[in-house]
């Protein structure tokens, strides 16, 4: 019986600690590292009628436990974005990029948007925020160099909000010209 108990323990501080690592991760409370979100985004505080619509997933660790330890770097965990641009006016265009997470520090995206439409343009987004998680509530910092046949153009002051799909009818909407 007491072979019974030990084992017991053990398993259960095995699955505390792991409960605990996750925790301390920064995983898992407001903001999610996976999934489908939906952006609204915001010049100098003001919607400017663009959605993106993301899926966002887990692709691995960037730092090793010997870097994070022996060296001091905090954890850092990578993932892939895919998805849609979908302004009020024009075509849906499509979004690549890449989240790097960092444990206790935040998170930076960088977007890149193909848009195809109203003026043809290609733009790239740098955002950052504190909140440890690939899909936070907000990108409250955001640069945007638009790349136009005309010159290219960078952008201060730019934020992505995170929004209700079912509040926002363009976070599902479709409008591509498949006659082209």
């Amino acid at each position: 019986m007491n072979r019974n108990v030990a084992w017991i323990v053990i398993v259960a501080a095995i699955v505390t600690l792991s409960l605990a690592n996750h925790a301390s991760a920064g995983f898992g409370w407001h903001g999610q590292n996976e999934g489908s979100v939906c952006y609204r985004v915001s010049s100098a505080g003001q919607s400017d009628g663009n959605i993106f619509r993301l899926d966002v997933e887990h692709q691995g660790a960037l730092t090793t436990f010997k870097e994070e330890w022996r060296l001091g770097h905090p954890r850092q965990k990578v993932y892939s974005v895919n998805g849609k641009v979908v302004p009020r006016q024009g075509l849906m265009g499509t979004a690549t990029g890449t989240v790097v997470v960092v444990k206790g520090e935040g998170a930076r995206m960088g977007l890149q948007r193909n848009s195809v439409g109203l003026g043809e343009f290609y733009s790239i987004l740098d955002c950052t925020t504190s909140e440890p998680y690939a899909i936070p509530d907000e990108w409250p910092t955001c640069s945007v160099l638009l790349i136009r046949p005309t010159g290219t153009q960078l952008l201060q002051g730019t934020s992505l909000t995170r929004v209700d799909p079912l509040d926002e009818p363009l976070c599902s909407n479709y409008n591509v010209d498949v006659r082209r």
